[in-house]
């Protein structure tokens, strides 16, 4: 028999990176894929917020230095890239029959999404709803890393998981350098110490005052989401907060 999970409420950072293949911009079957363990979460009884990054679209910073463009313009559409990226998982889940709301951080069609608002976000919450949070911060300069963070610690969650495409944290790329050491676990001192880069400084300070613990996995393996909320041995897991 499967155990129960080990956290109740969670916030889940999905970069724009993850929901892109070889061949298209949002890979409905990575899509597909996602829903289906969020689909197994909720059964569960997981309650489940989502902040969707945009970086598959559009990267505001990265943009900026390319063309010289104004990177606070820039970021204002990485945010509606956001929404774009939010309702293509908004219909993965409702394919699969998951209760799911869009709130965005900006103004949004009211045929697609809501204007976020804490009290509203919880009481979707206990409605069993899945959420979807999009727009960033709503603010240019604070990237949806920072949003993940945020919205996190305003829902209360557990935990946050960060999804990569590497098993969890290194002390080195483990993609060009071989004898790169994986961390199972870390504190927010020793990562910021090492440089380690595991999200933007703003965010990860954020979270460290706050004593949020976050823990980062490799999300393109099947059924890796799910072992992370059993408690399963999957990833890095960063704690040892300012207040801990």
């Amino acid at each position: 028999m499967e155990s129960k999970p080990k956290y109740q409420r969670i916030l889940i950072k999905l970069s724009g990176e993850f929901l892109k293949s070889k061949e298209e911009v949002i890979s409905f079957e990575k899509l597909s894929l996602f829903a289906e363990d969020i689909k197994h979460l909720h059964k569960k009884g997981v309650e489940i917020g989502i902040v969707v990054g945009g970086g598959n679209i559009l990267r505001g910073l990265e943009g900026s230095k390319k063309h010289q463009i104004s990177s606070a313009e820039l970021d204002e559409l990485g945010m509606i890239a956001t929404m774009i990226n939010g309702g293509a998982l908004s219909l993965a889940l409702k394919k699969i029959k998951i209760p799911n709301s869009i709130l965005s951080a900006i103004p949004i069609s009211p045929s697609v999404g809501d204007q976020f608002n804490i009290h509203k976000a919880l009481k979707l919450l206990a409605e069993r709803n899945v959420l979807i949070f999009v727009g960033g911060t709503s603010n240019p300069f604070f990237t949806t890393d920072t949003a993940a963070v945020l919205r996190a610690l305003q829902i209360k969650a557990d935990v946050l998981i960060k999804s990569t495409n590497v098993k969890g944290i290194y002390d080195k790329d483990p993609n060009k350098f071989p004898d790169a050491r994986f961390y199972k676990e870390i504190t927010y001192i020793k990562a910021l110490n090492q440089d380690l880069k595991i999200m933007d400084l703003t965010a990860f300070s954020l979270a460290m005052n706050h004593n949020l613990p976050i823990i980062v996995f490799n999300g393109e393996v099947k059924s890796n989401l799910r072992k992370v909320f059993l408690g399963k041995n999957v990833g890095t897991i960063i704690k040892g907060g300012n207040n801990g």
